[in-house]
């Protein structure tokens, strides 16, 4: 299902991915810098609040036990609740906040990509779009890279969020229950390793269907574009272009489906695998529970703190997704901005263009496509 080994997929190259890593924040920081400071402490602020939450619940039932079993006042209830639900309502706000404000960020560094590419596209040899390759290229930059440095600075703030959240779950576990911590982590594995080879298989995708995406889409716009328009029914080619259309579809579909499987697969047996931990985990505080090691106010919070932990994990790793994935896009971006200074020597490297001229003659022209040596044009005069 997979062609590259697990070990190589769990290898993590520790000079280009954190070189991409910076590179994608000082993007995104010369993109909008207060934005990206504020969205950043709005994700530390919620990694604090889901800690405080946990603790917050333990108050919470251990005040309703003690009112039961002592009819203490009501009162003692209040504070811990009031806390609760401003904690709650904190973690909702900034939820928000930070969902508008990445959104608007998104824009501010799709825009700078936006002009690095047409730097490069506006400034390249001709003969370049006459390359298939070239066209390639371009094609998964403009449909895939463009907006990557953003989304992995999305994933590295979601990395610190959660690392911050993890921090602060795992201090109070810590201190309702250490022994369900092990527990926890090895629920974290399977899900890091479905990370990285549902990145890999994404990637992988993606640059295989490029060319036929390609096709696709100027088969369509044989049959939708005015300047075609003339020349298709001229030459009756309607039927023609709309069949090759759907099968190049049907190829395209064939590949999704066997493609969202494996991804199916791998989500399915890595989440599957975490699950059971996390059950264990459960079982795991019922028992301390019925020993009597642990009252029934700690075990509470402690199962809200394992089920906020269990989100907290898997937003970790899907930044961490984020991170692996966007960073095979941006070499690939990388390598396209690179042909930038090689087309400028090009284009200064040739005979400069004459100030005028009267007549302009041209005798035996030849031409061939790149890769092939079959003549588009012979002996033009």
């Amino acid at each position: 299902m997979i062609d590259a080994p697990l070990g190589a997929l769990l290898d993590l190259d520790a000079g280009r991915l954190p070189r991409l890593i910076g590179r994608s924040i000082r993007l995104v920081w010369h993109a909008g810098p207060g934005l990206f400071a504020t969205s950043t402490t709005i994700q530390l602020l919620n990694g604090l609040l889901l800690a405080a939450q946990v603790l917050l619940v333990s108050a919470v039932l251990d005040a309703i036990l003690q009112v039961q079993e002592s009819n203490v006042s009501w009162n003692a209830v209040v504070l811990p609740v009031v806390g609760l639900a401003l904690a709650m309502g904190l973690t909702t706000v900034a939820g928000a906040v930070q969902g508008q404000l990445q959104r608007l960020l998104g824009e501010l560094v799709v825009r700078g990509t936006w002009t690095s590419v047409l730097d490069v596209s506006t400034s390249v040899p001709l003969i370049e779009y006459e390359e298939p390759g070239f066209y390639d290229r371009l094609q998964r930059v403009q449909t895939n890279a463009v907006s990557q440095p953003f989304v992995m600075t999305q994933g590295v703030i979601g990395i610190v969020g959660g690392l911050t959240g993890l921090a602060g779950l795992v201090a109070s576990v810590l201190v309702l229950s250490p022994l369900v911590l092990p527990l926890l982590i090895v629920a974290g594995l399977p899900l890091y390793v479905g990370t990285r080879i549902l990145s890999k298989l994404e990637f992988d995708f993606v640059v295989e269907q490029v060319p036929r995406m390609r096709l696709r889409n100027y088969l369509r716009s044989l049959q939708v574009e005015r300047d075609a328009a003339k020349e298709v029914r001229a030459f009756a080619l309607t039927e023609a272009l709309r069949a090759r259309f759907d099968r190049v579809y049907v190829e395209y579909l064939t590949a999704l489906r066997q493609h969202v499987r494996r991804r199916l697969t791998v989500s399915l047996i890595t989440n599957v695998l975490s699950a059971i931990a996390i059950a264990v985990t459960l079982i795991l505080l019922i028992w301390l529970v019925a020993r009597g090691d642990l009252d029934l106010a700690a075990a509470g919070a402690a199962i809200v703190a394992v089920r906020m932990i269990a989100g907290q994990l898997t937003g970790l790793f899907g930044g961490v997704q984020k991170v692996f994935e966007s960073s095979l896009y941006l070499d690939d971006l990388d390598d396209f901005l690179a042909m930038k200074p090689t087309a400028q020597s090009l284009e200064i490297a040739g005979d400069p263009a004459p100030h005028g001229f009267a007549t302009l003659e041209a005798e035996e022209l030849t031409f061939s496509y790149p890769e092939t040596d079959r003549p588009a044009l012979r002996g033009a005069s």
